[in-house]
């Protein structure tokens, strides 16, 4: 089974399902590591070379904080708990599938929006890059599926549709 799982995720993005997946194989007994990757640009949404406020670093560190407590209580509320680990580095993927294999993960577990068409060109697939140069096992959960992903987890609470 698996040990070690990692669990990448941005401020722009909580993935519920996959957050409930990998607390499933936390009850298995894995250790769960979240990883917050920064992409201070995409975050920001400034333009190269534009200068940053110490408002608007002070204002993003909260959002950042929040977030990260954010997915802790998510965790908490599915009965696992996770070490949190952070890194500013772009492009994200990249980021990812070196944590993963700089802490020996067994799997990363993601969630996707599941975009097609332009969505998807415009917006592009993170998870299908990470999936693309990973050394590991990557578990993709659709976030925004038609059926609902409930792993059972004795005695932790299931997730809201939508």
């Amino acid at each position: 089974m698996f040990h070690k799982v990692l669990v990448p995720f941005d401020i722009r993005f909580i993935p519920k399902n996959a957050l409930h997946a990998a607390a499933a194989l936390a009850h298995a007994g894995a250790e769960l590591t979240l990883l917050y990757v920064a992409d201070v640009a995409a975050d920001f949404a400034h333009a190269a070379f534009t200068p940053i406020s110490q408002e608007e670093v002070d204002s993003y560190g909260a959002r950042v904080n929040q977030k990260i407590d954010n997915v802790l209580a998510l965790l908490a509320e599915f009965g696992a708990t996770a070490s949190v680990y952070s890194v500013r580095k772009s492009p994200s993927h990249t980021a990812i599938n070196e944590v993963a294999k700089a802490m020996m993960a067994d799997v990363v577990v993601m969630g996707t929006h599941g975009r097609r068409g332009l969505s998807r060109l415009w917006n592009g697939s993170v998870t299908e890059c990470v999936i693309r140069d990973a050394d590991v096992p990557v578990m993709v959960i659709r976030e925004s599926s038609r059926k609902p992903f409930f792993p059972r987890i004795p005695g932790a609470a299931t997730p809201p549709l939508g």
